[in-house]
């Protein structure tokens, strides 16, 4: 939202007029139109919805201990929640902190988007329009000063082509091809993606980042001699540790490997945990006010679903040739010896976590602990505390990674690595992405309860069995901030 935010106030400040029409306005929504509009026109029978941020969350431990089912959550500490919907009874003062800062943070932002643009026309103070702000009508809206104007699309458009404008469809204008001939030797920037849960393997296109193909996507950049520079742009909540490891070595062997060249991280919406991981090593790192990071933890979640099978008078027989052959069994419990092993190596892996940071940030490591345990951070807030080096969005990381390479108005490579996760029977996955043929998604056939359900097991299920997981403990979606951005 804020990249859209600085794209659009370049737009204007090149003397262009923007205006925003909507039939109903979210928050975030609001925000931008109130940040860089001249003018905010609204449908008659619109609504909006001006509330600030907020959350609810579930928790099953009472309710899955009554048929028997007991989790062991491993965290590093307890700011490292990913987990506690399932292992706890109720939210904890940690994880309350710990989003009440967060939100603080990007409510601030919010605050400042709406005053930058409609402060002296506003007729209240903005803490008492929030208070009044959900299912605000348009009329109330236009009231309080929030927007400027009640029109049908149709009287809009007659509105501003009176002002000699053209009111135009983007996805109707032509974009045409450049056939400008250049010479095969320019100078390239190589922007490859990083989108999803991390895990071992191969990724999906968008979707979801295997360790092999993004590792191997980044090193081909960088022992391409065309390739001047290399920035990454992450958009991932984390996942395996290992894979995380793999991803940030790579990256890290840009700057200290062989045939070095300069990456630049561009965060996008969430680059947590893993996800700040592989952005650690990154020559620098920028990431926007509303970026969510840090989350620089472990965790790991064990079930044990003997209870359950003892109700259901289910019995199980094992046979090992060693003590912890079958560790971990969820058909029994975990022994105290057990639950020692597994919480030295989850803090094992955070010691290296922090090293990690510490030598690549050019932070001591106890600085890197004081801010890491699990907290996550708005993007200013880790500018703040050292994990970020700037503000700013792709297209600043692309022009920083111009100036550390020397280059001016480089050629842009777009990679999206990994493989194209479906298919249409009878025709070639990259056909059917070529065609643009997407089959249904039979997630959209199930109750969204249950969908949640198989979404999470689908996630889990990617992960090797007890792994240490670097993975941020909610999702944007569990945020409210899937559309933020």
């Amino acid at each position: 939202l804020i990249e859209i935010e600085q794209s659009l106030k370049k737009l204007k400040a090149a003397g262009k007029k923007i205006y925003f029409y909507a039939d109903t306005f979210g928050s975030t929504q609001y925000a931008l139109a109130a940040s860089v509009s001249d003018k905010i026109f609204m449908s008659p029978q619109g609504s909006l919805d001006l509330t600030g941020f907020g959350v609810s969350n579930l928790y099953f431990k009472d309710l899955l201990a009554k048929y028997g089912v007991n989790i062991y959550n491993f965290q590093s500490h307890e700011y490292k929640t990913a987990y506690n919907n399932l292992s706890e009874s109720s939210m904890t003062n940690a994880q309350r902190e710990s989003l009440e800062y967060v939100y603080g943070g990007l409510q601030a932002e919010m605050d400042r988007m709406i005053n930058q643009g409609r402060e002296s026309m506003l007729t209240d103070n903005l803490e008492s329009l929030y208070s009044e702000g959900y299912w605000m009508s348009a009329a109330s809206a236009r009231e309080a000063g929030l927007v400027d104007k009640l029109m049908y699309r149709d009287q809009m458009e007659t509105w501003v082509g009176m002002r000699r404008y053209r009111v135009t469809l983007f996805s109707q204008i032509r974009h045409d091809m450049n056939y400008e001939w250049k010479a095969a030797n320019d100078p390239t920037i190589a922007v490859i993606y990083a989108n999803g849960n991390i895990s071992m393997g191969n990724g999906a296109k968008g979707q979801t980042i295997g360790a092999a193909s993004l590792a191997d996507a980044i090193k081909n950049a960088r022992f391409n001699p065309l390739v001047q520079g290399i920035v990454i742009r992450v958009n991932s909540g984390g996942g395996s540790a290992l894979a995380s490891d793999v991803i940030a070595r790579e990256v890290a062997l840009c700057t200290v490997g062989p045939r070095p060249k300069p990456i630049v991280i561009s965060m996008g919406g969430v680059a947590a945990s893993g996800g700040y991981m592989i952005s650690a090593p990154g020559s620098e790192v920028l990431a926007t006010p509303g970026t969510i990071t840090g989350s620089i933890g472990v965790i790991t979640m064990i079930p044990d679903i003997s209870g359950l099978l003892e109700k259901l008078e289910v019995s199980v027989g094992t046979v090992t040739t060693t003590q912890s052959a079958d560790v971990p069994n969820i058909f029994r419990p975990l022994t105290p010896q057990e639950e020692n092993r597994i919480r030295n190596s989850v803090m094992d892996n955070y010691d290296s976590f922090i090293n990690m940071v510490a030598v690549n940030r050019n932070m001591d490591v106890q600085a890197v602990d004081n801010v890491a345990k699990g907290r996550i951070w708005t993007g200013q807030q880790a500018m703040d505390r050292g994990l970020v080096d700037n503000m700013g969005g792709l297209d600043d990381a692309i022009e920083l990674v111009e100036g550390l390479a020397g280059v001016k108005h480089a050629r842009i490579l777009e990679i999206d690595p990994g493989s194209i996760r479906f298919s249409i029977p009878g025709i070639p996955g990259a056909l059917a992405a070529f065609l643009d043929l997407k089959p249904k998604d039979p997630l959209d056939m199930v109750p969204e309860d249950l969908r949640d359900v198989i979404e999470f097991y689908q996630t889990v299920s990617s992960y090797e069995r007890g792994e240490a997981l670097f993975l941020m403990p909610y999702t944007l979606e569990e945020m409210d901030l899937d559309n933020r951005d």
